[in-house]
């Protein structure tokens, strides 16, 4: 009897606290780990949305620029002398949501157009000026639905003869 005692004294083991003590620890650990996923691949799709519009951005411009200075998309279409990347404004942008919006008119881009690229439209607009010197400067701006908002990146460029 007496080995019995000193047998079950010596008996190693967990208790039923420590077990959910290391569950616990280790749930919060998974649910952290989780929480960085999460936020990579938010992160990854907005770096995405960026790499696109801006590849958008930059081969309307390519096209642009390979344009005669007298072709109709580098026209002044709305006359206000008015290249910069200030039209559409974020708050046009913003207030258009999924439409283009319209060019050619008064405190409106001279052009637009809408490129698709699989599940996400972009809203292409350009406005043109004719400069000094037989130039004309030309600015692009790309618009996107993003996660929660519209964003938006621009290029700009002077096109000489």
């Amino acid at each position: 009897m007496a080995d019995t005692v000193i047998a079950k004294k010596c008996e190693q083991g967990f208790t039923l606290l420590e077990v959910i003590i290391a569950v616990s620890v280790l749930t919060i650990g998974i649910l952290a780990v989780a929480s960085m996923q999460i936020s990579a691949i938010i992160g990854n799709a907005s770096a995405g949305g960026v790499t696109e519009a801006l590849a958008v951005c930059q081969d309307r411009l390519e096209e642009l620029i390979g344009l005669p200075l007298d072709h109709g998309d580098l026209s002044d279409s709305n006359g206000d002398g008015n290249t910069g990347l200030n039209v559409p404004t974020p708050a046009q942008v913003r207030a258009g949501g999924d439409a283009l919006l319209p060019a050619g008119g008064a405190n409106q881009p001279d052009h637009n157009s809408r490129v698709s690229l699989g599940k996400r439209d972009y809203y292409v607009y350009w406005n043109a000026n004719p400069g000094a010197s037989g130039s004309i400067d030309v600015s692009v701006v790309v618009a996107w639905h993003g996660r929660r908002t519209m964003h938006r990146t621009t290029l700009h460029y002077i096109k000489f003869l």
